[in-house]
């Protein structure tokens, strides 16, 4: 086995202790509720306006004010009142409230507030053995010329349930791949930059939204794109997620048999 290979390996093993690191993961989330302005009641009764997969039956109500959260609990039910409106996603730091095996989070998309729930007795999070992985393949890892945009160009994106957001393109990079001369647009991840692509095999052996793969930020005119590190979206593990759709000047004409394949059928 070749170097190149082992780093390969190593850089799966590290992605799927990733996937169950917290108790928190994509693959535990266990549904996604829009809050509708006014009081929003909660528990494990099906009446509830939010049905939870377990807890009390009556657990308490959100209330939306269209702008901000805030939590009354049933009496009784395992919840203190914060006495502020719930902190969302878009905080640094988050309120996580904890309900038996259930953990929940008020998320921001866009002018739209939702509930996250996670349930760590979830049976993919519970029997998660690995992830699906293309043969490893040295053609898949390509040197690219990068053309950094200055300044960088506004974009809107749209993620899976409509959200429109502003974002932007960094740059593109320009490679060959199996014969064709191909360019994908980069936006930034943090301290790296993604390149969210869609390709042909996508629906097919690999999920149907498209995949991502992440580099560091080039120094000079040169990077280099490895497709065998090619992530899933959070959206292939679960229907709960909220992931972005990759722009039209990210589809690719060709086949990309490199790193991640579909979760499951």
């Amino acid at each position: 086995m070749t170097t190149y290979e082992n780093e390969i390996l190593d850089f799966r093993k590290r992605h799927e202790a990733s996937q169950v690191a917290s108790p928190r993961n994509w693959l535990n989330l266990a549904g996604l509720f829009w809050l509708q302005k006014g009081d929003n009641f909660f528990g494990s009764d099906p009446a509830n306006d939010i049905a939870l997969p377990s807890g009390p039956a009556r657990a308490g109500r959100f209330h939306f004010d269209g702008r901000s959260v805030t939590l009354t609990p049933e009496a009784g039910a395992p919840l203190s009142s914060l006495n502020r409106p719930l902190r969302t996603d878009r905080d640094p730091n988050p309120d996580f409230l904890e309900l038996d095996s259930l953990f929940l989070t008020v998320i921001q998309r866009g002018d739209n507030f939702l509930l996250r729930v996670w349930d760590t007795n979830a049976p993919a999070y519970k029997n998660f053995s690995g992830l699906n992985w293309y043969p490893i393949n040295a053609d898949n890892h390509v040197k690219a010329r990068w053309i950094p945009y200055d300044p960088p160009r506004k974009i809107q994106t749209m993620d899976g349930i409509g959200t429109l957001e502003e974002g932007q393109f960094l740059g593109r990079a320009e490679f060959s791949l199996h014969g064709k001369e191909l360019s994908l647009q980069a936006e930034p991840s943090g301290d790296l930059m993604r390149f969210n692509f869609h390709d042909l095999t996508c629906g097919k052996t690999s999920y149907g939204a498209g995949r991502q793969v992440r580099v560091p930020r080039p120094i000079g005119d040169e990077l280099i794109l490895d497709f065998n590190r090619s992530q899933n979206w959070p959206c292939a593990y679960t229907n709960f997620a909220t992931c972005p759709l990759p722009p039209q000047e990210n589809k690719l004409p060709i086949p990309i048999q490199a790193g991640e394949m579909k979760f499951r059928e």
